[in-house]
């Protein structure tokens, strides 16, 4: 919320309108409070503060699905702020029906800490009438700084600051005698992130670096960069270096996504999208701004860093490193000037475009042979040991943006098949940077201290934050097991569940009311909007110990080996989202994201909301605030 958003010591990331409200992942999840300072606007108030006269004469013209989606996603929004005013606001109870109502008036603990917490970030000397945000915030924004670990300060960081330190006290605590499986691996994983090896090892050879297990024949091949003898392109095979970077999660040229069909959400699809630099594209290609220009020069020296500490110092191999920056640039230039509309047949829309985007991978294989997609999906599916339900050249897959296909072959076509090799596994490197080594997560930190990431709003430079994050990401379900042994959470999940109804019938009354929609549409929007799911809390199965450690059954973690953890965690992730194209979508384990998780989502293809237990906390949310 913007009374607890500060400006940040670091430059801000760059405009990116599309990651700014919404988040893409393996499931096409939808955030709400990605960044809460842009998710509520100014205006945003309690609707009995505020009375919206319509205008009969202005009836906008939206079509269906558009209305359907900007209303829903409203209402989702309106959930979620709803959830954060219990925090903020003070609450008058009007009935004197709530448990703590004395006089109309919540005089409980938790209201008058919700009370005090308020006064803290106000400015009560400003004149409200004359700046009311002063008014509201004035306080918060004198009294705080921005962490070095972050780029900006908000409610929801100081939340999954909570979180984590709740998550490591649950992992150090001393095991049980039966403890769950599941338990075991996620304080093996924690362990080998902590181990003293990890934080002080210095490799005097670099042959000697665990990643050099991955840079030969058997597994991503080798890097041509670190090679003595003369390149034979012949060697090259784009189809196998794609698809054992599919195997590590390591998005490139191409990205891949297993998710809910959206012609039918009761089955799972394959889909590719064009890819994205390592980098936001605007840093490359906006040199009038100064701060893009000194993201661009900061990931220049982290390339030829790794590269020198890799190559033991060997200058030779800078210039491989500026062809790999230059080759990125193209890359970013074919991913900005690629329009992804929808296709245009006599300057007109085709009705037809979403089918279009919708073939066999043997259709998308005659559209852009280069590319070798059965080849490339049946190597990933090797070597994951997956087997689908019908021949892979049969797999009904969906494209977005075929447009960028062209492009992208005639990239490949022109560039050096040596240049493409080193540039593919210079991602895999990057993407695993942090996990290297001591030495590679130290030029990482200062990396990212200078480079805002979109997608992440801090840094974790304390260890155990780092490692109690990985664990909450990779195997959260089993740490949220331990969270949940408490009665609590069962009256979180009832109190939230009333909650969520009472707003669903407050927005039905505010749709109907509406008298610049057509009927029709109300229509359409009220009956979405009453089959709208919610997923409050936790997936319940991971009560159930066999069903929590079947999670994890094929999952095979060491001692002591952090970084292959690290590959052996993202292929397991990789070899469950492919397993799905061969079963229906099964709506109550698809939550799409961990437990713990501070932030809240919308589901646009299976129409749900969730809202995990991470953010159904105090300040948020508390049993103690009368409804």
């Amino acid at each position: 919320m913007k009374g607890d958003a500060a400006p940040a010591g670091q430059a801000a990331p760059p405009p990116a309108p599309e990651q700014q409200s919404s988040v893409r992942s393996q499931n096409s999840r939808l955030g709400l409070l990605v960044d809460a300072a842009a998710t509520a606007p100014d205006d945003d108030l309690p609707e009995q503060h505020v009375r919206v006269q319509p205008s009969p004469s202005r009836k906008p013209r939206i079509k269906t699905k558009k209305l359907q989606a900007i209303a829903l996603g409203l209402f989702a929004t309106s959930v979620t702020l709803a959830i954060m005013a219990l925090g903020v606001w003070q609450v008058q109870v009007n009935d004197g029906g709530d448990e703590g109502a004395s006089g109309g008036v919540c005089e409980q603990p938790a209201c008058v800490l919700a009370a005090a917490r308020m006064l803290q970030r106000m400015d009560l000397k400003a004149d409200p009438c004359h700046d009311f945000y002063q008014f509201s915030c004035g306080n918060y924004l004198r009294s705080q700084e921005v962490p070095d670990d972050n780029f900006h300060r908000s409610m929801l960081q100081e939340m999954q600051e909570e979180v984590l330190a709740v998550i490591k006290k649950l992992i150090e605590q001393p095991p049980a005698e039966d403890e769950n499986e599941a338990i075991r691996k996620a304080r093996k994983l924690y362990a080998s992130c902590m181990d003293r090896n990890f934080r002080t090892s210095h490799y005097k050879q670099y042959e000697d670096l665990p990643v050099f297990a991955l840079l030969s024949a058997g597994e991503l091949g080798p890097w041509p960069l670190l090679r003595k003898v003369p390149w034979d392109p012949n060697e090259f095979q784009l189809h196998r270096l794609l698809g054992e970077l599919a195997v590590y999660q390591v998005h490139t040229i191409l990205e891949m996504y297993v998710t809910p069909d959206e012609k039918n959400a009761s089955q799972y699809t394959l889909q590719f999208y064009k890819g994205q630099p390592a980098i936001e594209t605007a840093y490359y290609l906006n040199s009038s701004n100064p701060d893009y220009v000194r993201y661009l020069r900061s990931y220049r020296r982290l390339l030829r860093e790794s590269v020198l500490l890799l190559t033991q110092g060997n200058q030779d191999s800078l210039k491989d490193a500026e062809d790999i920056l230059n080759f990125e640039s193209s890359f970013a230039n074919v991913t900005e000037t690629t329009k992804c509309a929808p296709l245009l047949i006599n300057g007109t829309e085709d009705p037809n475009a979403e089918e279009l985007s919708r073939m066999t991978l043997v259709e998308l294989q005659e559209a852009a042979p280069e590319l070798q997609w059965l080849s490339m999906l049946n190597h990933t599916l090797s070597r994951l040991d997956v087997d689908l339900p019908v021949p892979v050249s049969e797999l009904t897959i969906t494209f977005r943006c075929r447009g960028y296909l062209p492009d992208l072959v005639r990239l490949l076509e022109t560039a050096d098949s040596r240049t493409v090799a080193n540039y593919l596994i210079w991602r895999f490197l990057f993407k695993f940077m942090p996990y290297l080594g001591n030495k590679f997560l130290q030029i990482w930190i200062e990396f990212r201290k200078d480079v805002p990431d979109a997608n992440e709003d801090k840094l974790y430079l304390s260890r155990w934050k780092q490692c109690a994050n990985i664990v909450n990401e990779g195997l959260g379900l089993a740490v949220g097991s331990l969270y949940v042994k408490s009665p609590y959470f069962k009256a979180v999940d009832k109190k939230a569940l009333k909650m969520v109804k009472y707003l669903k019938k407050a927005f039905r009354s505010v749709i109907n009311a509406e008298d610049w929609l057509e009927e029709a549409k109300k229509k359409e929007v009220v009956e979405k909007l009453d089959t709208m799911g919610n997923k409050v809390g936790y997936p319940k199965y991971i009560e159930d110990p066999e069903a929590l450690s079947a999670e994890y059954k094929e999952l095979n973690l060491s001692d002591g080996n952090f970084l292959q953890n690290m590959l052996t965690l993202k292929k397991h992730e990789v070899w469950k989202e492919l397993r799905k194209l061969s079963r229906p979508v099964d709506k109550a384990k698809e939550w799409l994201i961990q437990p713990l998780t501070v932030n809240a989502f919308h589901n646009p293809t299976t129409n749900e909301i969730i809202f995990p237990l991470g953010i159904l906390r105090h300040p948020m949310f508390n049993l103690d605030y009368p409804m």
